[in-house]
């Protein structure tokens, strides 16, 4: 999903390097198990058209601070002590790139169905007070109408990344229409993987078909009347 300063194949390849050299720099002996290995602070939106269809999911993702400071490493191309959105978009648009192997970290149920998302839009990246913040529409292959119960999970199924939506009341929200939708949210619970004996070989076994992370969840349910 996102590239070290140099190009790599995507969020774990960078992240299992930062991991790495901080390893080599301070030589934890036990971060060998530590497990996850990056950290994300969550909102998303469900986004109506002007016709009461569901068009797609608006997510907003920001990293913690280590692996931002770690991704960022060259991007600032002007030298001007400033990532611009400019400066991050070629990053951008490789990290949507890089989210369809893991079906985007996102499934989505609209009346009991499970949908298929389209390719990411209008997708950028912000930098701030040592975070980047990741930005993209998640759009659904068709418009979904005679909305009744939308179901929202946002999860990393090998569990490198942890997911948590933020403590507040916009974690989830709606965009777009005029639908009167009660929202209810089920943050994901706090792990500690140090307890349950298990390796980082065992990790490296899990894919995205894998359901280790489904325990680690975050879930909404918008029900429109």
């Amino acid at each position: 999903m996102i590239r070290s300063p140099t190009r790599s194949p995507g969020l774990k390849a960078a992240a299992l390097a930062l991991f790495m050299a901080v390893i080599a720099v301070f030589g934890f002996s036990n971060a060998a198990s530590a497990h996850p290995h990056v950290f994300v602070s969550a909102k998303a939106s469900v986004v109506f058209n002007s016709d009461g269809e569901m068009t797609g999911v608006r997510h907003s993702w920001t990293f913690d601070k280590p692996y931002s400071a770690y991704i960022v490493q060259g991007l600032d191309t002007n030298n001007d002590g400033v990532l611009s959105e400019e400066e991050l978009a070629p990053l951008a648009r490789e990290n949507t790139e890089g989210l369809a192997e893991f079906e985007y970290f996102t499934v989505l149920k609209i009346n009991g169905k499970e949908q298929k998302f389209d390719t990411p839009r209008e997708e950028r990246m912000t930098f701030a007070d040592g975070n980047v913040t990741l930005h993209f529409l998640l759009p659904l292959k068709k418009p979904v109408g005679a909305i009744r119960i939308v179901g929202l999970e946002i999860y990393d199924p090998t569990y490198f990344v942890a997911f948590n939506l933020v403590n507040t009341d916009d974690a989830i929200t709606t965009a777009g229409g005029s639908r009167n939708c009660a929202i209810t949210v089920t943050r994901a619970k706090q792990a500690d993987i140090s307890q349950q004996s298990l390796s980082e070989d065992f990790f490296e076994t899990l894919t995205a078909k894998s359901d280790f992370g489904l325990q680690f969840a975050n879930r909404a349910v918008v029900a429109c009347p």
